[in-house]
């Protein structure tokens, strides 16, 4: 068997492809349970208030629509919001000359 210590030998390449790729995976499927949680956890709010027990001894904290947290009853102010906003935003150019960085590296090692 042929060691396989080299980085950049196509092997170790598609490896790390594979591996990055199950993190993304894993990453959106924990993102999709604890969006799952959030609602489930604002739909049981919701009923509790619709049955007219207004309490909120069980619940300490909600979340608005936004997801931001806040003290049961009271309201959040979100100075910043739109800061926010464009953080969450992807640089286009940035990305397209990565990827073409990516591919330009791809084909001169003689993976494309």
């Amino acid at each position: 068997m042929i060691s396989s210590w080299h980085v950049r030998n196509k092997d170790n390449i598609q490896r790390v492809k594979r591996d990055e790729q199950k993190a993304r995976d894993e990453e959106s499927e924990r993102e999709k349970r604890v969006l799952l949680a959030e609602s489930e956890s604002r739909v049981a709010l919701l009923r509790h208030r619709l049955k007219g027990d207004d309490r909120t001894e069980d619940v300490v904290h909600t979340e608005d629509t936004d997801g931001h947290t806040s003290a049961a009853g009271g309201t959040h102010l979100d100075v910043f919001k739109d800061f926010g906003d464009k953080i969450r935003t992807k640089n286009s150019d940035y990305e397209k000359e990565v990827k073409d960085e990516k591919e330009k590296f791809e084909t001169k090692t003689g993976i494309l």
